[in-house]
């Protein structure tokens, strides 16, 4: 777990990912004017809920922040080639966007076609009720997609909100998922990163083991580069040596207290641990990076880090 006083670059070397629950308490959505057919938490403090009525889709954003939300379909699963719509509560207006690269969204010059429904502020959390044709004709809109099942892919969608009046850089709050919009009434819309995690923390078969990191003292400078090496042998003590393990699923480990000072870290295989603290020995390659709004990852049935 990270301890730290000051913004930290951790390059954790690994020889395992960590896996952890993290209990949390969900958005309310008492601030909603309607109730929708679907909803999904991303984080504990962002939600979506959505309804489609025949060519629409009415879309809530949930997020605990007094001064803006933002919703994107991102093609990439990013901020880079995203459609996105953006309120600010200060205005209490909405803005259609596209992103091109990671930096503020560009205004849609080609329409606005996102209408704001209702909006509210209770309690610290913000709710903004939209809604949208689910095609539009504005080249620089993306379509919500049929996604309803296999082999259909399921649609990727980005959030982040903030405190400031205006849309900013949003740091540890965002997130992004795998959605599917197109459900029965009642789904809650497709299979996220942590809902995936969860199911394999559920099988019998699959081993888990948690690598935390001791406490931490941060020198008084701005950044710090900070390395840490674990055999698995000492940590996967119920794995049989004489075979062969793969590594199929990473999730972070945060400490909620330090969160805000945690800027990445990269997770590496190697051939073992040399005598100085964090070295990694022999053919070293990164399985792994870590950013803040990344839940973690799942890698398809027919691949694995082999270890």
């Amino acid at each position: 777990k990270k301890k730290m006083a000051r913004q930290v670059v951790d390059r954790t070397t690994l020889l395992l990912a960590a896996v952890c629950l993290t209990a949390w308490s969900a958005p309310r959505a008492e601030a909603l004017s309607v109730s929708y057919a679907h909803s999904k938490e991303l984080t504990p403090e962002m939600s979506l809920h959505w309804t489609l009525q025949q060519d629409e889709i009415l879309l809530a954003l949930e997020a605990k922040a007094s001064g803006w939300v933002g919703f994107g379909l991102a093609e990439v699963g990013g901020m880079k080639g995203a459609d996105i719509v953006y309120y600010e509560r200060e205005s209490n207006s909405l803005t259609d966007a596209y992103a091109v690269e990671n930096e503020l969204p560009r205004r849609d010059e080609c329409g606005q076609d996102w209408v704001l429904r209702a909006s509210a502020f209770v309690d610290g959390l913000m709710t903004v009720e939209m809604t949208r044709k689910l095609v539009t004709t504005d080249p620089e809109d993306r379509p919500f997609d049929l996604d309803a099942a296999p082999p259909l892919h399921p649609t990727r969608i980005i959030m982040a909100c903030g405190d400031d009046s205006k849309i900013s850089y949003h740091s540890q709050k965002k997130a992004k998922a795998n959605l599917r919009f197109h459900q029965a009434e009642g789904d809650s819309g497709g299979v996220t990163v942590t809902d995936r995690i969860n199911a394999l923390k559920d099988d019998s078969e699959v081993l888990r083991t948690e690598i935390l990191q001791t406490s931490h003292p941060v020198k008084e400078r701005e950044t710090e580069y900070h390395e840490v090496c674990t055999v698995l042998a000492d940590v996967l003590t119920s794995a049989s040596p004489e075979e062969p393990h793969h590594i199929i699923a990473f999730e972070p480990v945060i400490d909620p207290q330090s969160a805000q000072f945690v800027h990445h870290f990269v997770v590496s295989v190697g051939d073992g641990c040399g005598e100085k603290e964090g070295e990694m020995i022999g053919n070293m390659q990164i399985v792994w990076l870590w950013a803040p709004g990344d839940n973690g990852a799942v890698l398809p049935p027919e691949a694995g880090v082999r270890i």
